[in-house]
């Protein structure tokens, strides 16, 4: 075994680092000290090996080796240092100054777009204000004509454009302003007062409003009661029911005098007519005003014990089948059926004979309504009426002894 000198081994290790060194990179410094040759320079066990030694001195080279290795691609990857504290600060002061730069012109550019939008919208509310009087203005101008339109549309019948005019009439007015006009308007031409009142009446029926039509009322009823014509025939009768709609669905008792001192004058005198045989009056009520009519047709078919005496049953007996429509007839019929054996105890089955002729005529009628199915109805009922009275014979028994009868006369 051969014995390495220590200055051998000095010069050895000199030159193994100086070959390290040379290839590494050259920002890469290493520093050997006494600590790193202090191994390589002690005194080797008197046992070592010259191999053991040498593998010893190769294995020291390979730690440094990699550690100069380690170091220089440290040095190479190694990131960029962080900005110092000073030169963030500067960098946010110059963010802070920006921003708040775009800030300001943000509020001026905002500032003079709310001036320019409150310019915009004080122009609008000028030129607004300037049509308002403009239209305020020309309404004025057109309010005579509205007023014209709707009464010629009054006096036509034509609601729906008497309605569009009355409304462009009261833009800005109260309905009291055009009532007065109203009323003074139908006794203009005393020829067609009367026609004139029916088709208003059907214009305040569709108005808006309980109050307006009973102010309307209230202002035709001193009209109507000046007038004998007016105040004891249909006028009266049709502003009276009208009025009652009203004033008996709210109950309020200030306006009955619209009902009794229009309503129920006519009522008493159409029914003394009756009880007379005077049908005339009360047939073309049924006539021109079947919706009226039917609201009160049973009070001049019912009588109490004082009036039936005074009637003339076998006349009266006729009249149903003098009004106009089916269901008018029928009600009639039944309404004399009802009374017939209560008022009539000893002769009633010979009024039935009479009746059921009626009832015959009347069912002809029945055939032709348009309303059918509710008629046939109405005439099954009256019908049955007559074996309920009899208790033994029906209708069609006395049908065939008014057949019988006639045929005598005949």
């Amino acid at each position: 075994m051969r014995i390495i000198p220590r200055e051998s081994l000095s010069v050895l290790v000199g030159v193994l680092l100086l070959q390290v060194g040379s290839e590494t990179a050259a920002e890469c410094t290493i520093e050997v000290t006494e600590y790193l040759m202090r191994p390589l320079l002690s005194a080797p066990s008197p046992s070592w090996r010259c191999c053991e030694l040498w593998n010893n001195l190769l294995l020291q080279f390979h730690y440094t080796r990699r550690n100069l290795t380690a170091c220089e691609q440290h040095e190479e990857t190694a990131s960029t240092p962080e900005p110092s504290y000073a030169f963030c600060q500067l960098m946010l002061d110059n963010v802070r100054a920006d921003l708040e730069g775009d800030r300001r012109m943000h509020e001026r550019e905002m500032t003079i777009r709310v001036q320019v939008a409150q310019m915009e919208i004080r122009k609008q509310e000028q030129e607004k204000q300037a049509m308002g009087s403009e239209l305020v203005k020309m309404n004025n101008e057109w309010r005579p004509l509205y007023l014209e339109l709707m009464l010629t549309n009054i006096g036509m019948g034509y609601v729906r454009q008497a309605l569009k005019y009355y409304h462009l009439y009261l833009e800005g007015n109260s309905p009291n302003t055009l009532h007065g006009p109203i009323i003074q308007w139908v006794y203009r031409d005393p020829k067609r007062e009367n026609q004139r009142l029916d088709n208003l009446f059907t214009f305040v029926r569709h108005l808006p409003g309980k109050a307006v039509k009973l102010a309307l009322y209230r202002l035709i009823k001193p009209e109507i009661l000046k007038r004998p014509g007016q105040r004891e025939g249909y006028v009266a009768a049709v502003a009276g029911l009208d009025a009652a709609r009203i004033v008996f669905e709210d109950d309020n008792q200030n306006e009955y005098h619209l009902y009794t001192d229009l309503y129920e004058p006519v009522e008493k005198r159409w029914k003394s007519q009756v009880v007379a045989g005077k049908y005339e009056e009360l047939i073309a009520f049924a006539t021109s005003h079947p919706m009226h009519y039917g609201e009160v047709e049973n009070s001049f078919s019912t009588f109490k014990p004082e009036e039936w005496k005074k009637l003339n049953v076998n006349q009266f007996i006729t009249f149903p089948n003098r009004l106009p429509l089916a269901k008018q007839r029928l009600e009639a019929l039944l309404m004399i059926l009802l009374q017939l054996k209560e008022r009539n105890q000893s002769d009633f089955k010979n009024y039935l004979v009479k009746l059921a002729g009626e009832v015959d005529i009347c069912e002809a009628l029945v055939k032709k309504s348009k309303d059918s199915d509710s008629a046939q109805d109405k005439l099954a009922e009256v019908k049955r009426k007559f074996l309920e009275i009899d208790g033994n014979n029906d209708y069609e028994y006395y049908l065939r002894e008014s057949k019988k009868g006639q045929s005598k006369s005949g």
